[in-house]
């Protein structure tokens, strides 16, 4: 209700619409539900619906009603600034002294900055956590296209739909399909490889409805890919790493679209996503599964090839994604 991003409606309708008295949310650690894992999250949520600004109808005479002027007045007076929030939580008994300790006061501005898209609210633990985010998006996000920088993120190959096409047996000139278990940060291999495919049969599958006309497709280069699946309570939750040539990624990834970054910026692009500030960052957004609307919500520093730093992150990058 307050992450992902099909509930965008939703928190757009509680942040215009409605006076937010408490957002606690919590975690199952204590099987308060039973049968429930563990790691499943929660919230109770109070609101209020504010007064509506609408009148009575054209002609319509009543002079019970306030003013439209009045209404809005009302309506103003009623907006609502911020709200007391908690996360990541463990003891329903602390539901008796919210809003009091523990509390956090989220401003409807800063979560419309931080997340201007989708108004996603993060899962800020305490004030210092809220000035460092602010101090991070200071930065533009990665889907902000502004600064010359382009990346549009999809999906590999699908295990269910796609899985006539998978081989168990590697036959000459077969390529194989890297699943997101093989990898971790800039590196490959951690599994052995279970399916192979026929580039032809693989390429129909990647291009779809769209004519072969010869253009550049994922196999065929090197590309930023990263883990779907990232708990925020794993060990780290970011985990990026560059696919090769000649290798299906499976829909295990998310994928950048070949061709839109060259091969300095996907190094450097490796590089940051795995960093404790990036990790630090997307704890605060996803439970399980790592989608692309949350890294477009990234801030990214746009250093550049005549930069230092920019040369010895990639250098740096490029030593750790080729052992």
């Amino acid at each position: 209700i307050y992450s992902e991003e099909g509930a965008k409606g939703l928190r757009e309708m509680l942040f215009e619409n409605t006076k937010i008295e408490g957002m606690f949310c919590f975690e199952n650690r204590r099987t308060i539900f039973e049968d429930v894992d563990s790691r499943f999250k929660f919230v109770v949520l109070t609101f209020e619906k504010m007064v509506s600004i609408h009148g009575q109808n054209i002609g319509q005479i009543n002079y019970g009603v306030p003013s439209d002027g009045q209404l809005a007045t009302q309506a103003e007076n009623m907006r609502m600034e911020s709200f007391p929030a908690a996360f990541m939580r463990q003891d329903v008994a602390e539901l008796d002294k919210f809003p009091g300790d523990g509390r956090l006061q989220l401003d409807i501005a800063l979560i419309k900055k931080l997340s201007p898209n989708t108004f996603s609210v993060m899962e800020f633990k305490s004030e210092l956590d809220i000035s460092i985010v602010e101090k991070m998006y200071e930065f533009p996000v990665l889907g902000n296209a502004e600064n010359g920088w382009t990346l549009i993120l999809r999906q590999g190959l699908n295990m269910t739909s796609d899985n006539k096409l998978f081989h168990a047996v590697a036959e000459p000139g077969y390529m194989p399909l890297i699943e997101g278990k093989m990898a971790h940060q800039f590196l490959l291999g951690l599994a052995p490889t279970r399916s192979w495919l026929n580039p032809k049969e693989g390429r129909k599958a990647l291009l779809g409805r769209d004519e072969d006309i010869g253009q550049l497709l994922e196999y065929e280069c090197y590309r930023l890919a990263f883990r779907r699946i990232a708990r925020n309570t794993d060990e780290r939750t970011f985990i990026a790493t560059v696919l090769p040539k000649s290798a299906f990624g499976a829909e295990s990834f998310n994928i950048a679209q070949p061709g839109d970054l060259s091969a300095e910026r996907t190094l450097y692009l490796v590089a940051i996503l795995n960093s404790f500030a990036a990790d630090y960052l997307i704890r605060m957004m996803v439970t399980a599964n790592l989608s692309m609307f949350f890294v477009y919500q990234i801030p990214v520093p746009r250093l550049e090839g005549g930069a230092t730093r920019f040369r010895v992150v990639v250098i740096r990058s490029a030593r750790l994604v080729c052992i």
